[in-house]
């Protein structure tokens, strides 16, 4: 008899051991209920046989979706890093645009990028296949790169349809069908193959956040402090810019290079993809299957997810954490900056944002296999929490401080990306958890309108002296907020009625 410890209260394999024997069979079966939706975008729904063909072509398919991730996840890795680098440039023709004015263009990213998970899932999908969708957001993200060369010289309307609206549009197209593509070659580690491919993703900063700089700025020439009236708070400020003419002649520049590199990356990338093959079927049953399918999704949204407690309490936990990112997005360059004039330096740490970024998504992937969510994500918060205090106090004293408190919060922040999915779809076993998963993006949108808003509010306030500090302190309630949200969600799967 297997012996059961009485006070391992965090594992949630002894929670469910009583009421689901966790057996080789029950798992495999488990995984194939899982898999049905990956049935119907490309696989045909049988056990993979394992030959060494089908195993080589797995392996390559997900070598290229990592490529194809390193690229596309310079959008948001990058964004801190690139903030300083666009003002600079365009105070050139409006000398009262700060960082916090262009801060606009990744808010618009997200408000789009939310309801574009619904449009790839949807529309784009069900009309151009898995392959199709992924390389038509390919495609828009070289594209928005090249574009983004062009309305550097216009005002900042441009800027955020190129570098805002039209890459958040690509980044999803690119990450629905690279979260299933390669996961449909290993369904009995589709956990683990996702965690890999999505870790790729926050690894972009590791590599292109130097590659930005080195082309930049070579010289390492620090930014000039400037100081300036601010209109609304009726005092003087100081910024950090930069104002020599050779690194500005190079920021609209780098947009050819960056695209060179991300066409080479996602060329390589969608040559080494490949679908799983599937039965052939007569076209009039597909449009049959794609009609029913339709009706039954929306049916299952209604009926059984958005009456579920739960998936509401993930929907609020999603969002408070996708605030908490934005901000770390948004302003980690920016602070670094203050702090230190050395360029190259704040795109080291850059750079290990990036690790931790990737290690995160791997983390909570691992903790969510070993222990019940509520506990290790509401700790997850506790410590996100305690983390703002101390930057709030050190973010303008000292930069090895404030890096290590920012590579801590990326550590802990970006745990979600793997956890809550992961446990959405533990919770709701159906075939319709891309459905699931597309509705908790949604969480984008409302979080990136969210942290635009109150962006404005806070840098614009008469009565705010240290808009940082209050900036840091609401992120630091947020996540203490969200412990009630996370400890709120139970890990009992649900008696699903369609």
């Amino acid at each position: 008899m297997e012996h059961k410890s009485h006070w391992n209260i965090f594992s949630k394999k002894s929670e469910t051991a009583v009421q689901e024997p966790s057996t080789k069979a029950t798992r495999k079966q488990e995984d194939k209920y899982y898999g049905d939706e990956l049935s119907d975008y490309g696989s045909n729904g049988s056990q993979i046989s394992p030959t060494t063909q089908k195993t080589w072509r797995g392996h390559v398919t997900v070598l290229g979706a990592i490529l194809i991730q390193l690229a596309v996840g310079a959008h948001h890795g990058t964004f801190g890093n690139l903030l300083p680098y666009f003002t600079s440039f365009m105070r050139q023709s409006d000398a009262t645009l700060t960082n916090a004015d262009l801060t606009v263009i990744l808010s618009a990213g997200g408000i789009f990028q939310g309801l574009s998970n619904l449009l790839a899932g949807l529309v784009v999908v069900p009309l151009c296949g898995l392959k199709g969708c992924l390389m038509l957001g390919c495609f828009i993200f070289c594209l928005a790169t090249l574009l983004t060369y062009l309305v550097l010289y216009q005002d900042i309307i441009m800027l955020v349809i190129t570098y805002g609206f039209l890459y958040g549009l690509a980044v999803q197209l690119v990450l629905v069908p690279l979260s299933i593509l390669p996961a449909a070659w290993f369904p009995e580690k589709r956990g683990l193959v996702i965690g890999i491919v999505m870790g790729a993703y926050g690894l972009s900063a590791l590599i292109i956040t130097p590659l930005q700089t080195w082309v930049i700025n070579p010289a390492n020439i620090a930014p000039e402090k400037i100081t300036m009236l601010s209109l609304e708070s009726n005092s003087n400020e100081t910024f950090n810019y930069f104002t020599n003419a050779e690194v500005l002649n190079r920021i609209p520049q780098s947009m050819f290079y960056l695209a060179a590199v991300y066409g080479t990356l996602i060329t390589l990338g969608l040559l080494m993809v490949t679908e799983k093959p599937k039965n052939q079927v007569e076209t009039s049953e597909e449009h049959e299957k794609l009609f029913t399918k339709l009706s039954k999704t929306f049916q299952f949204l209604c009926c059984e997810i958005l009456k579920s407690k739960d998936f509401w309490f993930l929907f609020l936990s999603r969002y408070t954490y996708m605030i908490i990112i934005a901000a770390l997005l948004m302003f980690w360059k920016s602070v670094s900056l203050k702090l230190s004039g050395d360029d190259q330096l704040v795109s080291t740490l850059g750079g290990l944002i990036g690790v931790m970024n990737c290690l995160s998504r791997l983390l909570g992937g691992y903790l969510n296999d070993k222990f019940k969510f509520c506990y290790f994500q509401s700790i997850i918060s506790i410590l996100i929490t305690v983390t703002f205090i101390i930057t709030m106090f050190l973010y303008n004293i000292n930069f090895y401080g404030f890096a290590v408190c920012a590579l801590v919060l990326y550590l802990l922040g970006f745990t979600h990306f793997s956890s809550i999915p992961a446990q959405a779809i533990y919770l709701y076993n159906s075939p319709y958890n891309g459905a699931l998963i597309g509705t908790l993006g949604l969480t984008d949108t409302l979080a990136y309108l969210s942290i635009g808003i109150l962006n404005r509010i806070i840098f614009s306030a008469n009565e705010i002296e240290n808009p940082f500090f209050v900036f840091f302190l609401i992120m630091a309630v947020l996540s203490a907020i969200n412990v009630f949200f996370n400890a709120a969600i139970s890990d009992k799967k649900k008696v699903l009625t369609n």
